[in-house]
């Protein structure tokens, strides 16, 4: 008897309408990302702080710090660290309307937050592209055949109709050029490319 194994991709695809919905009047909103972030993570975080603060009340929480060479971004002094900082960070957790979790699938990657986070009842947001996302959020955009969560960053405030600027186009560029070995990992498609290009139009310094 032959046994065929198929092996599957599981793509989990955001409802647009529902979180344009949510995020039509002010909110309180936590962005956190995984343990020890490298740049994909803080890149995606800080883009969507800065799309996202001029009309909600943003908060970005990462688990701990974080390398010297990621500090010179875009609102980096923003970042508040939950080991150093957790009764202050635990407080806007829980009285957070939103929560948007970056660049990762499961709740233990945010290590002593994670209890705190899934038990909340906010409105999760998952932007991540790892495999076998655990199903602990509201929505979802989840895709591992894409190089990058700032890859999807940009798709998510595309969609949503957010107007790009220099400060995010740089943390998204951080983000892709960290997490697609500077364009050279098989992850990278034309897509990507073109992306990159949109970018570029708002004169960073690559």
């Amino acid at each position: 008897m032959i046994i065929y194994i198929i092996n599957f991709i599981q793509n989990y695809f955001m409802d647009y309408s529902a979180v344009k919905k949510i995020l039509s009047s002010k909110k309180n909103i936590v962005i956190t990302t995984h343990k020890s972030p490298d740049g994909d993570a803080l890149g995606s975080s800080l883009a969507l702080f800065y799309a996202l603060y001029s009309n909600h009340n943003v908060s970005i929480i990462v688990p701990n710090n974080y390398p010297d060479y990621l500090k010179w971004m875009p609102y980096s002094d923003k970042i508040l660290i939950y080991e150093e900082l957790q009764v202050q960070c635990d407080k806007l957790i829980i009285d957070s309307d939103v929560i948007f979790c970056l660049d990762f699938n499961k709740p233990y990657r945010v290590d002593a937050m994670s209890s705190i986070i899934v038990n909340n009842d906010s409105y999760k947001i998952m932007i991540d592209h790892h495999e076998e996302p655990d199903l602990f959020c509201d929505q979802m955009l989840s895709d591992c055949t894409i190089s990058s969560t700032a890859e999807l960053v940009y798709s998510f405030l595309h969609n949503l109709g957010f107007i790009l600027n220099k400060n995010i186009a740089t943390c998204l560029y951080v983000g892709l050029v960290t997490d697609t070995g500077s364009f050279k990992f098989p992850n990278v498609t034309g897509q990507t490319h073109i992306i990159v290009s949109e970018l570029m139009k708002y004169n960073i310094n690559h």
